[in-house]
């Protein structure tokens, strides 16, 4: 399990219902790496989705600010 999700379980287990805003930083990854390899993953992305919508915002550090729209357009969601 990545960081991200470890860290919104968390605050989901500390009884936080929804994020503000995340902020990802791959400290061991090379000065040259692409931009691409730092991003979140996949399923990092759909939590977020579930836990902070399509607006969250998302600092990925040495790669920039996106929403989680950016990085996850059609995300999978329950019908309210």
């Amino acid at each position: 399990i990545c960081a991200e999700r470890v860290a919104i379980f968390a605050a989901v287990a500390a009884g936080e219902r929804r994020l503000e805003a995340v902020a990802v930083s791959c400290i061991d990854a090379p000065a040259d790496t692409a931009s691409g390899a730092l991003m979140p993953c996949g399923a990092c992305r759909q939590v977020m989705a579930e836990f902070g919508g399509p607006g969250l915002p998302v600092q990925v550090d040495r790669a920039g600010s996106f929403t989680l729209a950016d990085l996850l357009p059609n995300a999978f969601v329950l019908p309210t």
